[in-house]
């Protein structure tokens, strides 16, 4: 999603986590990571994985002491977070996990589609 900004790019929190693992191959910044310019044929590019992390979760435990690597992290704990988050930033309505998702799915189609029923 091209005309999206950087922030609400789906990818964003996972490439975050990522790189703070030092997890992808040749790139150990934001920077440098922005700066490969995509294939022109407008097909993926493939990130290559450190093999120290290849046995490690994709999602670890998290908490204000940093990542847990042998812990895989919860989804009721993640929401947690999340609800944290979203408290501490004065939202109104809390972000849910759902959420990122479904902007996704209507930047992408344009529209509701049949299954998702639009809520609030």
């Amino acid at each position: 999603m091209p005309d999206q900004l950087l922030v609400v790019q789906p990818m964003v929190f996972s490439l975050a986590v990522f790189l703070a693992a030092g997890a992808i191959k040749k790139y150990k910044t934001i920077e440098q990571v922005l700066a490969v310019k995509p294939p022109s044929d407008g097909r993926q590019w493939v990130l290559d994985w450190e093999d120290e992390v290849l046995d490690w979760p994709v999602y670890p435990e998290v908490s204000a002491d940093g990542a847990v690597w042998e812990k895989i992290q919860t989804a009721s704990s993640f929401n947690s977070q999340l609800a944290g988050v979203s408290d501490r930033a004065g939202l109104g309505e809390r972000v849910q996990v759902h959420s990122g998702r479904r902007e996704a799915l209507l930047k992408a189609t344009g529209q509701l589609l049949p299954y998702v029923r639009e809520t609030g």
